[in-house]
This record gives structure tokens, C-alpha cells and sequence, in this order.
């Protein structure tokens, strides 16, 4: 009985959130039905094939592709044309089976002797990569195929790009990797989001520590972990970050003597903790009005963390271990934080791409 009346008071408590959830799925459901009907209705001209495999299709990016561009052709009145390509005749007959019976759930067999289509078993996914990279090797060296004609198709990008990449660069062959990545991952966007959570939130323990190890601030590791160990024992957070009284606590804990080296040690972490919280205060102590304004701080703040400075000496360390392509260096360095030659121009942000336009 003590445990109804406990779920139902949890029940009492959280009734809306339940209500959310049943429309949040009345509506999936409602979608679900009614969108491929629709996509049908407004695209006779499409392949069927690609249209009437419902919501789990594979091709289901690309009707709703075709949904959006006829519904803004028609807004706009502008003639829609739709062509149907039929599958190439010269495409061999194993291939042809794999298309049509690869999604179809089907266990259908192959009778006939797979020329094209060959299994390899290998140790391990490194040795899976050598193979795909030593097979590609041999299609451009003997049979005239060019690197960019060439795919390779795996289950999980996700666990295979890296392997791909470090092994192909290895054999020299060139490679793009068609992968979509959480931006929220990268140590930049992190750093961004870190700083904007402590300076909002009271400078927690969390918050400014998730801002540190994206090893982006300007601190060395040996420094960081210090500084986390000392807050961590003294549970610091808001105003012991920003007050202007040097920190005093015994770096060993309550009830300690003092040495000199602790001396030393409390004297390096304080003068740790203000180069850290200065340039983050600065932002937090900005009056923000209006979005260039947030955008314009939050230039100002990666600009006085040295973020530019610290992503170039950080990618010409990548290239010269060869985790990092010289081609790609401008672009980590300049699109994320924009460059540092950047200048105001009537009240505008303008890049030195944007120069000659002025």
C-alpha cells in the first residue's frame, strides 16, 4: 500500500510530463501515417519505389528531400519536371540481386557463381583497412580506376574513420570521409559552452573544470590537476574564485603546519586561479543587449584566452605528427574563431576574405 502511494504521489507530481509523452507520440504517430501519404500525393512523377517504403526506408532522407523542394517549387509557381533513371543494363548480375534482396529481409541465395563479389576474414579491423587500401592500390596501378570512383562502405562510420584515415594516409591514398559530427564535441565548442555554463551558473566545480581540460585555456595539465585537487579539497566555487583576498587554505587540509613549500604551492594556485577567472569574469561583467553584442564578447573573449594563437601552434603539432593534414590547418585555425586580422568596419565584422568587397 506505502508503495501505491508513493507512485501515486510521483504520478500527482510529474501528471504533465505524462501528458507531454502521450501527444509527443500521438503526434510521431500521426506524422508517421500521414507524411508518406502525403510525399505520394505531391510527387507522382517520383520513383514509387523510393516513396512508398514508409518511414524505416532507407531512401526515406531523400523523399523527404523531394517533399520539401516540390512544396517550395510549388509556393513559388515554378515548373517541376521529374525523370525516372532506370538501373544501368551493364550492371552485373550479383550486383543487381544484392540491390534488390540487401534490405528486403529476405533470405534469398545467389545460385550462381559470384564473380564480382569476393569475402575476406581478417584479425582485425586494422588489417580489414590494409586489405581495402592494398585492393584499391591494385584497381589504380593495374585495371586504370581512378581514386575518386572508388568507395568503401562500412557498417559504423563512427568506429571506422579513424582506422580509414590513419591507414589510407599510411598507403598515400587519398580520402574523404562522409560523416556528420556532433559539433558540441569539439574542444572549441566546448570550451564556448563551458564558459558560458560557469559564468551563468555560479562558477561550479563542473562547469570550469569541463572549460580547463579542453586544454584549450592557456594552463598545463600539471597545472590543472594541482588546482583541481586544491579546489576540489577546499569546494570551492563562486566568490572564492573572484575574491580579491589571496587564497589561504592549507593545501593538505584543515589542522595541517605550514611549510614553505605549501607556502609556495597556495601562492602559485592563486595566482593560477586569477589568470583563469579574469578573462572568464570579463565576459560574465559584459551588458549584453542584443546578438551582435554576445557575439562580439564572445570574440573578444576566445581573442584574450590567445584561442587563435593556441589552435595554429596546437595544428602545427598535429602535422607534425601526421594526425593532421597541412591543408586542413587554415581551416581548424579560421573558421571556428574567425582571424585575427579580422577588423570592424561600419559597425560589421569583415574577414580579410571579405576585403575586396568593401
Amino acid at each position: 500500500m506505502k508503495e501505491l502511494k508513493l507512485a501515486w504521489r510521483y504520478v500527482r507530481r510529474h501528471w504533465w510530463q505524462y501528458i507531454l509523452g502521450i501527444l509527443a507520440l500521438f503526434i510521431v504517430d500521426e506524422v508517421n501515417t500521414y507524411v508518406p501519404r502525403f510525399t505520394g500525393e505531391i510527387t507522382n512523377g517520383l520513383d514509387q519505389h523510393t516513396l512508398d517504403m514508409g518511414g524505416a526506408s532507407v531512401f526515406n532522407p531523400v523523399r523527404h528531400t523531394a517533399l520539401a523542394l516540390t512544396s517550395l517549387a510549388r509556393e513559388s509557381g515554378t515548373r517541376m519536371e521529374y525523370e525516372c533513371l532506370p538501373l544501368p543494363e551493364m550492371l552485373e548480375p550479383e550486383f543487381s540481386f544484392l540491390e534488390r534482396h540487401l534490405f528486403s529481409g529476405a533470405s534469398a541465395v545467389f545460385e550462381r557463381p559470384a564473380e564480382h563479389i569476393s569475402l575476406q576474414c581478417c584479425a582485425d579491423p586494422y588489417q580489414e583497412a590494409s586489405e581495402a587500401a592494398e585492393e584499391i592500390l591494385r584497381l589504380v596501378r593495374e585495371k586504370g580506376v581512378r581514386f575518386r570512383d572508388i568507395t568503401v562502405a562500412v557498417r559504423d562510420l563512427s568506429g571506422w574513420g579513424d582506422r580509414l584515415e590513419s591507414v589510407f594516409t599510411r598507403y598515400q591514398i587519398p580520402i574523404f570521409l562522409s560523416r556528420m559530427d556532433d559539433i558540441l564535441q569539439k574542444p572549441v565548442l566546448t570550451l564556448l559552452t563551458a564558459a558560458l555554463d560557469a559564468t551563468a551558473g555560479g562558477y561550479e566545480y563542473e562547469d570550469i573544470f569541463r572549460y580547463l581540460k579542453t586544454g584549450l585555456t592557456g594552463i598545463t595539465a600539471e597545472e590543472r590537476d594541482e588546482l583541481e585537487n586544491y579546489v576540489l579539497r577546499w569546494d570551492v566555487r563562486g566568490s572564492r574564485w573572484t575574491t580579491e583576498k589571496p587564497w589561504s587554505w592549507h593545501p593538505g587540509g584543515y589542522g595541517q603546519s605550514w611549510h614553505d613549500e605549501d607556502r609556495e604551492l597556495v601562492a602559485r594556485l592563486d595566482e593560477l586561479r586569477r589568470r583563469v577567472i579574469a578573462p572568464l569574469e570579463a565576459l560574465r561583467q559584459r551588458k549584453l543587449s542584443s546578438g551582435q553584442a554576445w557575439a562580439q564578447a564572445v570574440y573578444d573573449f576566445l581573442e584574450q584566452i590567445s584561442l587563435p594563437e593556441c589552435l595554429k601552434r596546437r595544428a602545427g603539432e598535429l602535422c607534425a605528427a601526421g594526425e593532421l593534414r597541412e591543408a586542413e590547418v587554415d581551416m581548424f585555425c579560421t573558421v571556428i574563431v574567425g582571424n585575427v586580422s579580422t577588423k570592424e568596419i561600419a559597425g560589421r565584422l569583415i574577414t580579410p576574405r571579405g576585403y575586396k568587397n568593401v
